[in-house]
């Protein structure tokens, strides 16, 4: 029974720590739509794909980013305005394919700490897939009715590209959940992609630099491109160590790693304070400057070095 549980588990997790409450404050817990398809579904497709192949941390967070890609750029459209190029936020984009990855990492890493996988456990069978079927099904019935009625349009501003965005959008979830079965199919765990690792080097940076130019503001011009060169030459130097030392990796997944089950809480504990003092980010800008500082830049920061340099059971 205890293995039914790991999906609706993992998906309480990532809500919990993938910032929605902190933008949104008390409405995201209450939401159960958007928990259904946001965070029930792509755990539930992750436990049905694991009884069938091998799955690790790489794979599942492909697919959690597949699935920020789908939900963010398909189904709610977050990542699409009218002001961007073509609709599309490019850089909010990336952003979301880190963060979704490694909330799905984080997330189940967390049920494994507390509900260990058994080999004897029943694998996910029916009544997950119609679960799953059904959220789906429903998803689909939703992103119809919106466009039909012309309501995404209305509310994010979209202009006549609104459909290639789409197609875009499910063409790059596309190829990210092909690459993490075609992972899942070779016979020993591969090395992580090149692609990840600039990813991961990318979300680390470009926060940091943005601290940085939200502390000094008001500071001169040389203080401020001083600090962001020491920031640049000290995660390149650490990019660079983790990159040279990929050869020497234990790939033996680690179980219950008080670095990721710590980055997990940080998440939480911290957008609840910000929430508590600040409100939700969506009404308060200041919100969402704490949170780019106090949770964004140290949790991807540490989870990028762990996600690189370590496996993570799953």
């Amino acid at each position: 029974m205890t293995s039914r549980l790991r999906a609706p588990l993992a998906a309480l997790v990532a809500l919990l720590i993938g910032g929605e409450f902190a933008a949104r404050g008390g409405d995201a817990l209450t939401d159960v739509g958007s928990w259904l398809v946001a965070y029930l579904l792509p755990f539930l497709v992750i436990e049905l794909l694991r009884a069938r192949r091998r799955l690790l941390d790489a794979e599942v967070f492909m697919l959690g980013a597949a699935a920020g890609l789908l939900v963010d750029g398909v189904y709610a459209k977050t990542l699409q305005e009218g002001g961007f190029v073509l609709g599309v936020d490019g850089l909010g984009a990336l952003f979301a394919l880190f963060d979704r990855g490694m909330v799905a990492v984080l997330a189940l890493h967390v049920v494994d700490a507390l509900l260990p996988r058994r080999e004897d456990a029943p694998s996910p069978g029916l009544p997950e897939r119609i679960a799953a079927g059904t959220i789906a099904s429903g998803a689909v019935v939703v992103y119809l009715f919106r466009t039909i009625t012309s309501r995404y349009r209305y509310e994010r501003a979209l202009g006549a590209t609104w459909l290639l965005a789409d197609l875009l959008f499910a063409g790059a979830a596309a190829a990210l959940i092909r690459r993490a079965l075609a992972r899942a199919a070779e016979g020993e765990e591969p090395e992580r992609d090149a692609w990840v690792w600039a990813l991961a080097g990318l979300c680390v940076w470009l926060p940091g630099y943005w601290a940085i130019a939200r502390v000094a503001d008001g500071w001169s011009g040389f203080v401020v491109g001083f600090l962001s060169f020491l920031w640049s030459v000290f995660t390149g130097f650490l990019g660079w160590r983790l990159w040279m030392e990929r050869a020497y990796v234990d790939h033996e997944p680690r179980r219950a790693s008080p670095f990721a089950l710590g980055v997990a809480a940080w998440r939480l504990v911290a957008a609840f304070a910000i929430v508590a003092w600040f409100g939700s980010a969506s009404d308060n800008t200041a919100a969402a400057g704490a949170f780019q500082v106090f949770v964004d830049l140290p949790t991807r920061f540490v989870f990028a070095w762990l996600f690189l340099a370590s496996r993570l059971s799953v």
